[in-house]
C-alpha cells in the first residue's frame, strides 16, 4: 500500500466514522435507547478521533521529518492516535460518572506517557554487556 492510498483510505474511513458519530448523537437518545447508544457513541468517537489524530500526526511527521521510514512514521502516528483517543474516552467516562478531577487527568496523562515510553524503549536496540572489538581494558 502506498502512502497516497493509505491517506485516501484513512481520510475516507475517518469521514465516514465522523458521519456515523454525528448520526448517533443526533438520532439516539441515551435515556430511551439505553446502553446501546452509549456504546455506539463511544466506539464511533474512539475510531473517528483516532483516525483524525493518525492523519494529523502522520502529516506533521512527514512535513517536519522527511528522513525517516514511512512505515515507522505510520506506526508511530497510529499508536499515538490510539493513546490520544483512549485518553479522550477515559476523560469522558470519568466526566459521565462525575469523577473527573484534575489529579485524575494528570494520572491518565502520566499513564499514557508511561505507555509511550515503554513503546519507545522497545524500539531501542539492546547493547550487549560484552565488549566488542579489539579494545580491552
Amino acid at each position: 500500500m502506498t502512502l497516497r492510498s493509505y491517506y485516501a483510505f484513512m481520510i475516507t474511513a475517518t469521514a465516514m466514522l465522523w458521519a456515523a458519530w454525528v448520526y448517533v448523537v443526533m438520532s439516539m437518545d441515551p435515556v430511551r435507547t439505553g446502553s446501546l447508544a452509549i456504546v455506539l457513541f463511544a466506539v464511533t468517537l474512539f475510531c473517528a478521533a483516532s483516525g483524525t489524530a493518525s492523519i494529523l500526526g502522520l502529516s506533521l511527521r512527514r512535513y517536519f521529518r522527511r528522513d525517516g521510514m514511512v512505515a515507522d512514521q505510520v506506526s508511530t502516528a497510529f499508536r499515538q492516535s490510539l493513546l490520544l483517543a483512549s485518553l479522550l474516552l477515559a476523560a469522558l467516562f470519568l466526566e459521565r460518572v462525575h469523577g473527573l478531577l484534575w489529579w485524575q487527568l494528570m494520572l491518565l496523562l502520566l499513564g499514557a506517557g508511561s505507555v509511550e515510553f515503554f513503546f519507545l524503549r522497545l524500539k531501542r536496540p539492546v547493547l550487549s554487556s560484552r565488549r566488542v572489538g579489539r579494545w580491552r581494558s
